[in-house]
């Protein structure tokens, strides 16, 4: 079993938000236990929430050269399939302006059991 940390800085357009997903090796589950971020469709630094067992949440921007940031923590089970940890990202609703993922943001994966 391994405990997962998320960290991100992004940006977007207001309005477009963010997606993430994981993919995990076959017979792995993912169930997350933690996330903290900015609601989808956000208008204010202060429209945040905190939130458990959202698989693939969506998270609110505040337009392009506003950074913002999430949490998240996961718990990962492993099985004897080997395979890797991915995290996936993308834009919540279409939009021509790019949603960035900055340098700095991180994924942690350590084994607890």
């Amino acid at each position: 079993m391994y405990v997962v940390e998320l960290s991100l800085i992004y940006d977007g357009v207001t309005g477009a938000d963010i997606q993430i997903a994981f993919t995990v090796p076959a017979s792995a589950t993912l169930v997350n236990t933690f996330i903290s971020g900015l609601t989808s469709a956000a208008a204010l630094t202060t429209d945040d929430f905190v939130s458990a067992g959202t698989t693939n949440p969506s998270l609110g921007t505040l337009g392009t050269g506003t950074n913002v940031g999430m949490q998240a923590k996961y718990l990962l089970t492993t099985s004897s399939t080997s395979g890797n940890l991915q995290l996936q990202w993308a834009q919540a609703t279409i939009n021509g302006t790019a949603t960035r993922v900055f340098a700095g943001s991180y994924l942690i994966a350590q084994r607890v059991g």
